[in-house]
């Protein structure tokens, strides 16, 4: 809300008028002798009080009155939130005869491209998030639900711990954790198979600003992973995670075939399980 600040000073300027008006009053009901003395004081009197007045009248003056005034934009904003959508008309197809829209090639990614447009902006699309303490059958459900691949951890303050993707969900880390724990390997929680942050890498964002869709691929394939964390550093030892590079997103948009590998072990731990399974 706006505040008017403009000061009151009419009532001022009313009595400066109503002082000089009664100065030329010339009492014609008293005798002659009794005129100036009560002219006199009358003139006293008024003088007193414009004094004074013009004090009070001042520092009310100076105090400055607020006055709501409606925002036009919270206005146009209440507007909008209670705006109702009509349904669009739709044309009937049957006797029409319909081809594929053709792919505009002037506008086509390649691998000369830049790297931001294969980059899933956080900043336009929410982030997949979980916490940590989903079950890993919550966690396939949430990946198909949202038709993604990899999922953030987050904290009750929205702080990343770590990731979790569906290469972790679908290989041999889930069962052997769930046999050391005796557990189904659905009831695990995402804890346990998670990547924690302090063992996540991502790429500058300022890197991904100078790079072309080739230095992303590179990346992935030198990772042996299929997804890459971009991040935007801030003051104060603080980031945030900016975007998400995709190789199965990347192939779609190249007009590849999408990836069927999954990510290959991290860890020797990873190794002598898949080995030893």
């Amino acid at each position: 809300m706006r505040v008017d600040l403009r000061p009151r000073r009419s009532a001022r300027l009313c009595f400066i008028l109503l002082a000089t008006s009664r100065l030329s009053v010339n009492f014609p009901d008293l005798p002659l002798s009794q005129r100036s003395w009560w002219r006199r004081h009358a003139f006293r009197f008024l003088v007193v009080c414009h004094r004074y007045g013009t004090r009070l009248l001042g520092s009310l003056g100076s105090r400055h009155v607020p006055v709501s005034v409606p925002d036009r934009r919270s206005s146009q904003r209440e507007m909008l939130m209670n705006r109702e959508f009509e349904p669009l008309p739709q044309a009937r197809l049957a006797g029409l005869h319909c081809e594929v829209a053709r792919t505009d090639l002037s506008r086509k990614v390649t691998v000369n491209s830049p790297a931001v447009e294969v980059m899933t902006d956080l900043t336009r699309i929410p982030a997949a998030t979980i916490v940590a303490e989903t079950s890993l059958a919550d966690a396939n459900r949430a990946m198909m639900l949202r038709g993604v691949r990899l999922l953030l951890v987050t904290d009750s303050r929205h702080v990343v711990t770590g990731v979790i993707s569906v290469a972790d969900l679908l290989g041999e880390q889930p069962v052997r954790i769930a046999r050391e724990h005796g557990l189904p390997p659905a009831e695990l929680m995402v804890a346990k198979l998670m990547t924690p942050l302090e063992r996540t890498e991502a790429v500058e964002l300022d890197e991904v600003m100078r790079a072309d869709v080739g230095h992303v691929l590179a990346t992935l394939r030198r990772s042996g992973r299929q997804h890459a964390l971009v991040l935007e550093r801030a003051e104060g030892g603080r980031g945030t995670i900016r975007g998400i590079f995709s190789a199965s997103q990347i192939a779609r948009q190249l007009g590849e075939p999408q990836p069927t590998t999954t990510e290959i072990a991290r860890s020797f731990a990873e190794i002598e399980a898949a080995i030893s399974a």
